[in-house]
């Protein structure tokens, strides 16, 4: 979770009075640097959009590629499925409210900053917290189909996994239905499940880690043993325990990556949180604090062409849908270009074989352009 604190605060007028007066908006925060912050607050309003639509978009396309690929259709895709769904919701949600939140900040607009901030928060907080779960359900499916294997698809089934994101989605919902008048529950709340996943993801990946460097390390101390003319013999050593472990690894490489950028993102913005405790509200904790949130939602649209650039199965997908659009559209065109030619040119011929009919209506198209005169 992003634990975002709402920082929506009206400015109380008295007669002439225009001096900037602190209140608060469900919890104790203000907008005393709203003039420093000015900048940062209208590039956001400008760059979240266009971010948004990236994030809309190319999820989208991951989604519906996954959809329309049967063969995608396991437990592991519907993990990845669930990330995109998250990073989808924050590009139609929280990056659309931000920007109102933002521009009603910048006007002073005290109800609509309070209520606007609030929703923003609950989404972003919602969606990352979600996404946090889903990053170690991806890991603890990989550490599954390493120590399970060939009971790995009777175990590990669509809809357990469907019954387990359900319960994730629950839980998380629970948490911030807090954040309007229990701040400190849903904040407390998410920053435990936040640490339990940081544990069971980096433990789960270590752990896989370990399993397939000492396979690595029997095989090549297998190999040197074989005779040359045997060496056809040794395709055992490309899987362990039922799994193509070139595959197997490059799988566990690529959400390792989804995992650290998740990381990475949200790393800035918690050391931000811890500072505050250090140096208190102070206008350049409001300035790292906006850009590191704007950070995190950013990645939503990053997401996607990581999953396309490391999954060959999700690329191809990708691939073949576009190539599909692409060359119906391409078909369509040149459908109707052929379908014009041949209109013009079969009433050209008709022309050709009935010239005195033409020659009457050019006939009658000159007297009627002498009476005209």
């Amino acid at each position: 979770m992003t634990f975002m604190v709402n920082s929506s605060v009206y400015l109380p007028t008295h007669s002439n009075d225009t001096i900037l007066q602190q209140s608060t908006c469900l919890v104790k925060s203000n907008m005393w640097f709203i003039d420093y912050l000015r900048t940062l607050y209208i590039v956001n309003c400008v760059i979240q959009p266009i971010f948004a639509i990236v994030a809309v978009s190319t999820n989208t396309l991951v989604l519906y590629a996954i959809i329309k690929t049967p063969a995608l259709h396991k437990p592991s895709t519907v993990l990845l499925c669930n990330l995109a769904i998250t990073d989808l919701a924050v590009g139609i949600f929280v990056q659309p409210f931000y920007v109102v939140y933002k521009i009603a900040e910048l006007h002073k607009l005290a109800n609509i900053s309070c209520n606007l901030g609030v929703a923003t928060n609950m989404f972003a907080n919602l969606f990352s917290g979600v996404s946090f779960i889903t990053v170690t359900l991806i890991s603890l499916d990989r550490y599954l189909a390493l120590h399970l294997h060939l009971r790995y698809p009777a175990v590990v089934t669509t809809e357990r996994i469907l019954k387990v994101l359900i319960v994730s989605w629950a839980l998380v919902a629970f948490l911030v239905s807090f954040y309007p008048w229990k701040i400190d529950i849903a904040i407390y709340g998410g920053m435990g499940i936040v640490l339990i996943c940081l544990i069971v993801t980096s433990y789960t990946y270590v752990k896989i880690h370990s399993v397939v460097r000492k396979h690595r390390a029997r095989v090549h101390d297998t190999i040197p043993a074989i005779p040359s003319n045997q060496s056809q013999g040794v395709q055992g050593s490309k899987t362990i325990r039922g799994l193509n472990i070139s595959k197997y690894w490059k799988s566990v490489i690529t959400m390792g990556y989804v995992y650290l950028f998740l990381v990475l993102c949200y790393l800035p913005y918690m050391l931000t949180l811890g500072v505050r405790v250090l140096i208190g509200l102070t206008k350049e904790y409001k300035l790292v604090l906006n850009i590191t949130t704007s950070v995190i939602y950013i990645s939503s649209s990053i997401n996607p062409f990581l999953y396309c650039y490391r999954l060959k199965e999700v690329r191809n997908a990708v691939m073949k849908v576009l190539r599909k659009n692409f060359v119906e559209e391409e078909v369509s065109a040149t459908f109707n270009v052929v379908t014009t030619k041949s209109t013009l040119d079969l009433s050209s011929s008709n022309r050709a074989r009935n010239p005195s009919e033409s020659k009457c209506s050019q006939n009658q198209l000159n007297i009627s352009d002498f009476h005209a005169v």
